[in-house]
């Protein structure tokens, strides 16, 4: 269900209060806080009785801890794992167990296992997010309950390692527990020393349960109040930040520690962490910045730290809140790096020693067997190899003419001679893709003319003579000779009346031809400029965007395809804006949100309110979407 949950607040799933455009600060903050108490209430409720329920059963178990630090986080990762709730609602659930004896290693590692580490966040987190942030998220809420806990630990007071003193109420004062060092086991002498070993049946239920009630109300003083504070300060942080400038946010060490400590600091409810990321991930956020928020946002929170500063003092909380924001840090800058060299890796694979200028450095040869090598290999058999021999095998005959609406006629009984092209590299991407046909009226004699891209050739032109019979014009491609054309279109460019000829290729950019009263001259081919690192402009699609007369342009760009599963900057589409006829590609707004492989966009206006929308078709894993025109000129 993760994919169909609504994020309407900023720390909430459903805003119980909707937030609406007109509020003023305060009232957003209000009623963010009130949606956080909402969506928190189940999971507090449970942590607060859990609590209480913890402390009254540990308290009749004579030993609650090992004599490790590091056995004791395991017993922490034991009770905090199947548990199954936020950071938040395990934070009183860490108080009652170390108020109940265990160790202060045992009851940080609950506290952190349980919003990490249960079973719901996992299987959503290796759904909804890639799977190098996955692992590297479980592996490092791992090494904070297993490692980080215990050698944190090393650094407090001896006497804060054991449970707190402060049961409270008539407990506490009736006997003081043992003064304990980090070596000796956990022991609860106030409940051992309240049971009589003559109390009958009722009356140690009744004992348990005045038990359990005294502990509840010591829970509920000391973390409800505090509960509230988190809650108020957390809807204040996060109305106060800006989430829209997020998506758009280059890359940076700065911005990166801003957006890890306020990440640390929000006290969000189960599996907004992952939810919120695979949404931010798919709008197109730096996957640094994504990874740094996975890991942080959920594994600790301000109200955590209230509750660690409460049982063990300032110094746990800040240790802990330090660590977990340096690997948090950590964590966004190896991710960056990651998909940075990922990325480029997967462009070197992909061109090897064909990289257009712009692209990089071509990468060593026998890495990997792509299409520019593939394209290099020998078309003819060694000596000794036995020869092929090609046997001509008789089909069925075919059935007789039916009444349909088609009738199969083969191309080169109308003049469309265009040879079968295939070679090596077309087993490979982009080659396998196949290339584009066009109609329209070149010459303006009244009927459709055909272009054809081509790989090998670059282009055939045919013109139509009214009667279905078509003939291939020659062309002067000295501009483009030897460019593999993957796109051609007939469209009019500058509004001259006259089908022009836009033309797209691999690894050498995209042109504009324009028509010269029918013809096609060397010297009419003008270069338009696009993104300088992407290798192919697989899809194409014009309209007015911007309502000035001229036709404006979508770019469906393609870069490595299966070579990698998250496409990278050079995958991103773009609008190419066509002022006074005169398209360059210097105007230009690309679209937001995560990039994908495109195949196919279509402008068409699909909610009829007379603006030009654009369909994007993705290959792989990046979904498909619609983009609704706003109409304001040249946006989307």
């Amino acid at each position: 269900m993760s994919g169909a949950i609504q994020l309407e607040d900023p720390l909430s799933f459903e805003a119980w209060f909707p937030l609406e455009a007109d509020m003023v600060l305060w009232q957003r903050v209000f009623y963010s806080t009130l949606n956080w108490l909402h969506t928190n209430q189940q999971g507090m409720t449970f942590g607060i009785l859990f609590a209480a329920g913890f402390m009254t059963l540990l308290a009749y178990l004579p030993r609650k801890s090992f004599q490790g630090g590091f056995a004791n986080a395991m017993l922490g990762l034991g009770i905090g794992a199947p548990l199954g709730v936020c950071a938040n609602c395990a934070a009183p659930i860490g108080r009652g167990v170390y108020a109940a004896g265990m160790r202060a290693e045992t009851a940080l590692a609950a506290m952190v296992a349980s919003p990490t580490l249960n079973v719901v966040v996992l299987s959503m987190l290796f759904s909804l997010m890639p799977f190098y942030m996955a692992v590297t998220k479980l592996g490092l809420s791992l090494f904070v309950i297993l490692v980080a806990v215990p050698l944190l630990c090393r650094w407090l007071p001896q006497v804060q390692l054991g449970a707190s003193q402060d049961i409270g109420g008539k407990i506490q004062a009736e006997v003081q527990p043992p003064k304990r060092t980090s070596q000796s086991p956990a022991w609860n002498s106030p409940a051992l020393a309240a049971v009589q070993p003559d109390e009958s049946f009722i009356a140690a239920i009744l004992g348990v349960a005045r038990t359990y009630l005294t502990h509840l109300w010591y829970i509920i003083r000391l973390t409800v109040p505090m509960m509230l504070l988190a809650g108020l300060l957390g809807a204040l942080v996060a109305t106060l930040f800006p989430q829209d400038l997020v998506v758009d946010l280059g890359f940076g060490i700065l911005a990166l520690t801003a957006l890890t400590l306020i990440a640390l600091f929000l006290p969000v409810p189960m599996g907004f962490d992952v939810v919120l990321c695979g949404a931010l991930f798919a709008a197109g956020l730096a996957h640094g910045y994504v990874m740094a928020a996975l890991f942080t946002l959920g594994s600790f929170s301000v109200y955590s730290a209230m509750i660690i500063n409460q049982m063990l003092g300032w110094r746990a909380a800040t240790l802990m809140a330090a660590a977990i924001a340096t690997l948090g840090f950590g964590a966004g800058i190896s991710a960056h790096y990651y998909h940075s060299w990922q990325s480029q890796r997967a462009l070197e694979h992909l061109l090897q020693g064909d990289l257009a200028p712009g692209l990089g450095a071509p990468a060593p040869q026998g890495v990997f067997f792509g299409a520019a090598q593939a394209a290099t290999l020998p078309q003819s058999a060694a000596a000794d190899t036995p020869p092929i021999t090609v046997v001509p095998q008789p089909l069925t005959s075919p059935s007789p003419p039916a009444d349909t609406l088609f009738t199969r006629v083969e191309a080169t009984t109308f003049g469309i001679d265009k040879p079968v092209e295939f070679s090596m590299r077309d087993m490979w991407p982009p080659f396998w893709e196949g290339r584009s046909l066009a109609t329209g009226d070149i010459d303006n004699d009244g009927d459709l003319d055909l272009a054809v891209a081509s790989s090998e050739v670059g282009l055939y032109l045919y013109t139509n003579d009214g009667a279905g019979n078509f003939s291939r014009l020659p062309l002067d491609l000295t501009p483009l000779e030897g460019a593999p054309i993957f796109n051609a279109v007939l469209v009019d460019i500058d509004n001259d009346g006259w089908q022009d000829l836009f033309l797209a290729s691999y690894l050498r950019g995209n042109y504009w031809w324009r028509n010269n009263a029918g013809h096609f001259d060397p010297e009419a081919l003008r270069r338009v400029a696009g993104n300088p690192q992407t290798p192919l402009a697989m899809a194409l699609s014009f309209a007015d965007l911007d309502r000035d007369g001229f036709l404006d342009l979508a770019l469906g760009n393609w870069a490595a395809g299966w070579y990698r599963r998250i496409p990278g900057e050079e995958s991103r589409n773009r609008l190419l804006f066509n002022p006074d006829g005169q398209l360059d590609g210097t105007r230009f707004t690309d679209l937001p949100g995560l990039p994908g492989e495109t195949l196919s966009l279509l402008f068409t206006d699909f909610d009829q309110d007379g603006l030009s929308d654009l369909i994007v078709g993705n290959d792989f894993d990046i979904p498909d979407y619609f983009t609704g025109a706003t109409g304001r000129a040249g946006s989307a």
